[in-house]
């Protein structure tokens, strides 16, 4: 598989950009993180009773921690984020969900999934674009993979990674089926946000 790190082909809905952040303001934005609080990272999928709800489970092996537990300082680094990735999808800060955060130790991993298929019914409708950023580059391993595209992405300190999760008659597009393969040693520390199709009610604290 290839590790790309630059721009991918328009046609494989995947953007890459390498140095998004620099290596000291990841570095700020992951002692920020120090103070929030984590939790076992959660997958959304269908219960027994066929309704879509988060739980924990064994394909998911990563601590999570989201914007509501942002410092101000980390929420204001955020807002500044926000307006760079304006620039290259119109309306993100009004349609985005809270940022999360995410962090894999040796060993931790997300097996393959898709990322939208649950949010068709809701009033902002399902989760169009799926952004990363990440904040720290592993010893080894921990490379976000698209096997159909035959992709691997390499986690490295400041890359922003973006992929459309949608087909053009907006159902899911098969070929966005990913995963985060195993930290074989280090530690790798994301952002990550959804992009929803129409403008997204936040939560707030």
């Amino acid at each position: 598989m290839n590790g790309r790190t630059a721009s991918a082909p328009a046609d494989e809905g995947l953007t890459a950009i390498g140095a998004f952040l620099s290596a000291q303001q990841c570095a700020s934005i992951r002692a920020e993180l120090a103070f929030a609080h984590w939790y076992p990272s959660m997958v959304v999928g269908p219960g027994p009773d066929g309704v879509s709800s988060a739980r924990i489970s064994a394909c998911r092996t990563s601590e999570s921690t989201d914007e509501s537990w942002f410092t101000p300082q980390l929420a204001r680094r955020i807002r500044g984020i926000d307006r760079r990735i304006a620039a290259l999808f119109p309306g993100f800060a009004e349609r985005r969900e809270e940022w999360q955060a995410t962090r894999y130790f040796t060993g931790g991993a997300f097996r393959a999934h898709f990322d939208t298929g649950h949010w068709q019914d809701e009033p902002a409708g399902e989760r169009e674009h799926t952004v990363l950023i990440f904040l720290d580059t592993p010893r080894a391993g921990g490379e976000t993979c698209f096997p159909l595209l035959d992709v691997a992405i390499r986690a490295r300190t400041g890359l922003f990674l973006a992929w459309c999760n949608l087909a053009g008659d907006g159902n899911r597009d098969a070929r966005m089926v990913h995963s985060s393969l195993p930290v074989r040693a280090g530690r790798k520390t994301v952002l990550v946000t959804w992009l929803r199709q129409r403008p997204y009610e936040r939560r707030r604290r």
